[in-house]
Order: C-alpha cells, then sequence, then structure tokens
C-alpha cells in the first residue's frame, strides 16, 4: 500500500489502491446508487466499513473502477488487505456477481 504523509500529530493511515474491470457494466449504469451498492458489497467482503472504500474515478472499457481502500490503520493490516483483495478477486467473492457481474483486478498497490 501506499503511505500517505500526515502533519505531525495525525496518527498514520495507510491505504490499499487498485482497479477493478467489471465486465457486464458500463459508466452509464454505474450511478451513484450502484457506486455506493459497489462500496457496502467489497466492504462487507472484505471486512471494513463502506466509508472506507472510496470510487477513484471509472472510465469505459467495460468499467473501469479506480477504487482505494483508505483509513488502514497498520501497515500489516494494508499487506493483509492487499493479500484479501488477491484470494477474494480468485475465489470471485471481492464483489457480488449477480449485482456486478464479472470483475478482474489489476495494479493492487
Amino acid at each position: 500500500g501506499r503511505e500517505e504523509e500526515h502533519e505531525e500529530g495525525y496518527e498514520e493511515e495507510h491505504e490499499v489502491g487498485f482497479t477493478l474491470t467489471l465486465h457486464e457494466m458500463t459508466p452509464e449504469s454505474f450511478d451513484k446508487g450502484k457506486q455506493d451498492h459497489f462500496a457496502s458489497d467489497m466492504a462487507a467482503n472484505l471486512g471494513v466499513e463502506a466509508s472506507q472504500i472510496e470510487v477513484v474515478r471509472f472510465q469505459a472499457g467495460s468499467l473501469v473502477v479506480e477504487t482505494k481502500i483508505t483509513g488502514l490503520k497498520h501497515s500489516d493490516h494494508a499487506k493483509e488487505m492487499v493479500a484479501q483483495v488477491k484470494d477474494k478477486t480468485s475465489s470471485g467473492g471481492l464483489l457480488s456477481p449477480q449485482h456486478f457481474g464479472p470483475c478482474t483486478v489489476h495494479n493492487i498497490e
């Protein structure tokens, strides 16, 4: 994960970023409600809060969603989250396919 520098006195937080391709979705179908559902669904599958799942940006090409999991307290937690994202992706458990269709994850940091 990437570490962000904060002013002194702030607790350091870590984040994990990755890009997903949702093969059966389009940018037009990825409205605010669907984005909220995306965050809550992924959060439930990863054991974090929905507010920690950030849709950074998305674009066409099926639907490519740059995603970030924020507010991870330790670098160990970020490393575990990277492993969990990879594991859940290969098992198909990162996002519910009945809502989002098949997805592929790229560029996990």
